[in-house]
């Protein structure tokens, strides 16, 4: 099941591969930055530490990440929380490579044949 993430505060989410790869440990990240069970959840494939509650925290926290060897983006990155309460955002981990890239198929809207693409397909592909 997708995380639901909170608007108004940060949250960092981590691919739990990465997590587990490098040996960090929850107890680990809560005797450092004290979160909540709310604040540190896992599910699919996907580790999600926040709502943080202060902004303040990512950056030390990001660093401890990056010092554990983790790699930004391709292992965790963070989400600001600025969006606005109207919009519900939900997130969840995808580690096989062959079901992410099914969702970007070649389906309809991007056939040659398709009026709202085609001119511009065209010109990526003539350079023009």
């Amino acid at each position: 099941m997708a995380l639901e993430l909170a608007h108004g505060n940060a949250v960092i989410l981590i691919r739990q591969s990465a997590f587990e790869r490098n040996g960090i440990t929850r107890s680990a990240i809560d005797e450092r930055y004290n979160l909540t069970a709310d604040e540190f959840r896992v599910e699919e494939g996907l580790v999600v530490l926040g709502p943080l509650p202060s902004d303040d925290m990512l950056p030390e926290l990001i660093d401890d990440l990056e010092q554990s060897g983790l790699v930004y983006f391709d292992d965790f990155f963070e989400l600001t929380g600025n969006w606005p309460e109207w919009l519900k955002l939900y997130a969840r981990g995808c580690e096989d490579r062959a079901n992410l890239e099914a969702l970007f198929d070649d389906g309809p809207l991007l056939d040659e044949g398709s009026a709202v693409l085609d001119p511009v397909d065209n010109d990526l592909r003539t350079n023009r």
